[in-house]
């Protein structure tokens, strides 16, 4: 598992060249054998977003598999757990049963402790991870996918002990995943610093137009004042906002963000995402965040104690289908001036008196406010041109003439007397006709 890059053969039909030494043996991910590394990712963002731009409709991927991580039909099921570790023998096994259990499509995985970056695959689920390189035994982000939507995984990228992103082919788009573990309220101002300042530089690059998730243990109080972090937060948060909890908040303002735990009204018992071990302190540090962009789309966020891993963190399930919005046209009729009015010299020179007289006024006033004078002249100008000029009326362009008429005629008795050739020939010969007289 060399290098931090892993690339699943993206889905699209590609026009542009690209470095064949960083993208070549690229596979679909299926499992570990199957992945492809790259040393040199600085541009791997702007190669995919720049080759969407040139896909042909009949190759997109989604067609081909129907196996959409996040579609309009059904509901997925999104989250985020802190499982405290995995490196206890028979622990994967057990969170794959748990993940069953609660049928889950993808789970975000905090304080896994694994050692490097690679796949492990359990029965059920593909476990994407990202460790330490010094083998110390904490830390770590995984992401939980599930066998059957592995295909849809466009690339992913194991960046450290504190970051994971993917990028999975849905329905009507891409849906970008960034997994995350951040430091505690009691670490280094600098490291927090740090920590949020390489989340901005992934969130910079990051497609305009994907669906964003993210997915973790944030460490962070965002408490519940909804009216001064509008949008960010929802009415039902819990009370109390630590440091890290700023940090989040100006985070999400900065990048129209919302934390959907606080958007749903739930009991309590199901927002407390982590329980101190004297069970009287309890708090939401565990989030779901998504792109103001498909807040829409998060269906329900709750949490689940019923999950058990023997973590003092609850499993955070989001339900999520996607709601697409129609394009309505607008019918903007925009009326005309009659023009054609001002071909008289007397309708020009009445029209020209009243618009010095209207002029005068604002001209002979001291100065004041510009758009004031702006929208008196306008709305003198107006009743001017209407009261003179009038509006005029859209022509319409009759194409139907005579000739046309007469090139009909002669196509239909070619088909009365069962003359195929010379009815095709006629009729093209029409259309050609139709389509210059339209012209």
């Amino acid at each position: 598992m060399d290098g931090s890059l892993h690339m699943a053969t993206p889905p699209l039909t590609f026009t542009m060249k690209y470095n064949k030494q960083n993208f070549r043996n690229c596979g679909r991910v299926r499992n570990a054998g199957d992945i492809a590394t790259s040393e040199n990712n600085t541009n791997v963002f702007k190669y995919f977003q720049r080759n969407e731009n040139n896909v042909k409709r009949k190759n997109i991927f989604w067609r081909k598999t129907n196996k959409n991580i996040v579609n309009i039909k059904t509901t997925s099921r999104i989250g985020c757990w802190n499982v405290r570790s995995l490196r206890e023998s028979g622990k994967a096994t057990i969170l794959d049963k748990q993940l069953c259990k609660y049928k889950m499509d993808v789970v975000g995985l905090s304080e896994v402790r694994w050692d490097g970056k690679g796949i492990v695959n359990t029965e059920n689920f593909s476990i994407i991870f990202s460790g330490r390189e010094d083998n110390k035994g904490y830390q770590g982000v995984a992401l939980a996918v599930k066998k059957k939507f592995m295909s849809s995984l466009l690339f992913y990228e194991a960046i450290n002990e504190r970051l994971l992103i993917s990028r999975f082919q849905c329905q009507t788009g891409c849906l970008f995943i960034i997994q995350v573990y951040a430091p505690t309220n009691d670490a280094d101002e600098e490291e927090i610093d740090h920590f949020y300042d390489k989340l901005q530089s992934i969130f910079d690059q990051i497609p305009r137009r994907d669906m964003i998730l993210l997915l973790g243990d944030f460490n962070a109080r965002v408490g519940n004042d909804h009216e001064h972090w509008k949008g960010v937060i929802g009415d039902f948060g819990l009370p109390s906002c630590n440091r890290n909890g700023l940090k989040l908040l100006e985070f999400c303002t900065f990048n129209s963000l919302t934390i959907t735990g606080t958007v749903f009204k739930h009991k309590t018992i199901h927002k407390i995402t982590w329980y101190h071990p004297d069970d009287v302190h309890f708090a939401m540090i565990d989030h779901v965040i998504v792109n103001s962009r498909f807040r829409s789309s998060i269906e329900d966020t709750r949490t689940y104690r019923g999950a058990d891993i023997e973590s003092d963190h609850s499993l955070v399930i989001s339900k999520i289908k996607l709601h697409l919005k129609r394009r309505i046209q607008s019918k903007f009729n925009q009326k005309r001036f009659n023009n054609e009015n001002l071909i008289s010299s007397d309708v020009k020179e009445t029209f020209a008196n009243e618009i010095e007289k209207i002029s005068k006024p604002v001209t002979s006033c001291p100065l004041q406010d510009p758009n004031i004078e702006w929208k008196q002249f306008r709305e003198g100008f107006v009743s001017c041109a209407e009261r003179i000029l009038g509006f005029s009326r859209r022509k319409r362009h009759e194409w139907i003439s005579e000739s046309v008429l007469d090139k009909v005629e002669e196509k239909n008795k070619a088909l009365s007397i069962c003359d195929n050739v010379e009815h095709k020939i006629i009729n093209r010969s029409t259309r050609i006709f139709v389509k210059s007289f339209g012209k």
